[in-house]
């Protein structure tokens, strides 16, 4: 692996189609790519990459227990970044994210995440959380990890939640965080389906006008259509 920062892509066999769709703009990013997928190997990658599929995903029926495995593999991608690359940063995604620009540089020191107000406190303990992209440099994934591990040992984890599991790690240990130009859908809005696709359309339209690079939530062909008409930028040379 060459380019100064690994893309650590985390899907799983229901979003192969997905996958699929938003390859390109993964790969538009011009980093090398790391598939994190399921343990039963059924993840499809579009082209071969190195795997690490230690991804155990279950179906969400309460707050408590959420989903099976993905604190762990989060910190496996840390520790697979640390110890198998070269790469000075890591930013781990998911499946149904698209860069609909490229990114700057990391600056290096922070821990570069998308923030999201926390809307259960008296669920959870910080007062945000992180979606993706979660990005850090390499002395600041040192720090994650070892975090992590000690807090997965401690039994501090967030109802099993990775987003608000990170975030936990940076609240505890002093870590600090920068939100970056990337949005992700809020959580909480209209119970109407129709009413929630428009928005959607709506608001990460908005977030690309104002310079997000990123954008999370992208479930159907339809939504990228919407947010990308033009298509991914090319691959850097």
């Amino acid at each position: 692996m060459n380019s100064a920062t690994l893309l650590a892509i985390i899907s799983h066999p229901a979003a192969n189609a997905t996958l699929a769709r938003h390859w390109p703009y993964f790969k538009s990013t011009g980093w090398d790519i790391l598939g994190c997928g399921s343990r039963d190997g059924k993840t499809e990658w579009p082209e071969p990459v190195p795997t690490l599929n230690t991804g155990r995903i279950s179906v969400i029926k309460s707050v408590t227990p959420a989903i099976d495995g993905l604190l762990e593999q989060e910190l496996d991608i840390l520790d697979y970044f640390l110890e198998k690359t070269s790469s000075s940063d890591v930013c781990v995604v998911e499946y149904d994210g698209v860069f609909v620009r490229r990114p700057p540089p990391h600056p290096g020191g922070l821990y570069l995440v998308s923030v999201i107000p926390n809307f259960q406190p008296h669920t959870f303990r910080t007062s945000v959380y992180f979606q993706t992209p979660r990005w850090s440099d390499r002395s600041t994934t040192q720090r994650l990890a070892k975090a992590g591990r000690a807090l997965l040992w401690q039994g501090d984890v967030e109802h099993w939640m990775s987003d608000r599991f990170m975030a936990r790690i940076a609240y505890r240990c002093g870590i600090k965080f920068q939100q970056i130009p990337a949005w992700s859908p809020f959580p909480c809005g209209s119970p109407d389906a129709a009413d929630r696709a428009a928005a959607f359309i709506h608001d990460a339209r908005a977030a690309i006008t104002l310079g997000a690079f990123y954008i999370h939530g992208v479930k159907t062909a339809e939504q990228l259509t919407a947010l990308c008409p033009n298509g991914p930028l090319p691959n850097p040379a």
